[in-house]
């Protein structure tokens, strides 16, 4: 079975990568100029480890996302109250972490990052 190539992988490392490539292929082409992207997915572990392409996880593809792994802890049909679910200490560094992130208008690389 021959296995379609996908584009994702290049359009996206061309958006993180600040490359002003990205556009529609149609006649009259739409074109992104500091494209600011982001992308939310959803999958099992096991989908995640067989769908990825060979050399993901060693190609610096992978490492450009933050992989998070969540699981229903009960159900709650309306969020119940998160102060009652989460340690205080937990909702206090999360508080001060938002507070923080609201100040910051540009996050650069060090001049050692740069060299580097």
């Amino acid at each position: 079975m021959k296995r379609e190539t996908s584009t994702l992988s290049p359009v996206l490392r061309d958006a993180w990568d600040g490359r002003d490539r990205l556009a529609t292929l149609t006649v009259s082409a739409v074109r992104s100029t500091e494209p600011h992207i982001s992308l939310v997915l959803h999958s099992t572990a096991e989908e995640l480890l067989v769908t990825l392409p060979p050399g993901s996880l060693v190609n610096g593809f992978l490492n450009r996302f933050l992989l998070a792994e969540t699981f229903i802890v009960r159900a709650l049909p309306f969020a119940g109250d998160p102060n009652k679910m989460y340690p205080p200490r937990l909702i206090k560094v999360l508080r001060a972490n938002l507070e923080h992130a609201r100040k910051v208008e540009r996050i650069c690389m060090s001049d050692k990052t740069k060299e580097v």
